[in-house]
């Protein structure tokens, strides 16, 4: 018995998922069924990156482990060509198994950015802005690949 706990002392804990959520505080209520069936689904710590009030409301989620600002570094670096992003950017994204992002999509440097930081770990969507034909928190829903909200 002794050894099994052994074993389970030198495993290193997953690296998070990284959520990247541009919206507002309603945005990201919309938002909340498909980021807690992530979580669940998943097994990984989730660090959800948002701004003012929904980064706010993501302080008092169990589901997200980490809290972090969208405002500023390293996330402005996004949005530069791929060679101009720092090294202590490429540092902090790689301290994520992951990403998810509805952050920047209309910006192929911000997708190309992403692809490269996480090297095919990475999903990137639209923002919602009413392009489907279904409520917001359906569509965030189906971004992940779930049909229905009741799939929970």
């Amino acid at each position: 018995m002794l050894s099994v706990l052994g074993m389970n002392v030198n495993r290193k804990p997953p690296l998070p998922m990284l959520i990247l959520f541009p919206g507002s505080l309603g945005d990201l209520l919309c938002a909340l069924p498909a980021i807690e069936a992530l979580a669940r689904e998943t097994f990984l710590p989730l660090a959800l990156a948002a701004r003012g009030e929904a980064l706010a409301l993501a302080s008092h989620l169990p589901f997200v482990e980490k809290k972090l600002s969208l405002e500023g570094n390293p996330f402005s670096q996004l949005f530069a060509p791929p060679a101009a992003i720092s090294a202590e950017a490429r540092q902090f994204f790689s301290a994520f198994s992951e990403v998810v992002s509805w952050y920047g999509y209309a910006y192929p440097e911000v997708r190309k950015n992403l692809q490269q930081l996480f090297s095919g770990r990475c999903r990137s969507f639209p923002f919602f802005s009413g392009q489907a034909d279904c409520h917001a928190a359906e569509y965030y829903r189906q971004c992940l690949g779930k049909t229905d909200l009741l799939d929970r």
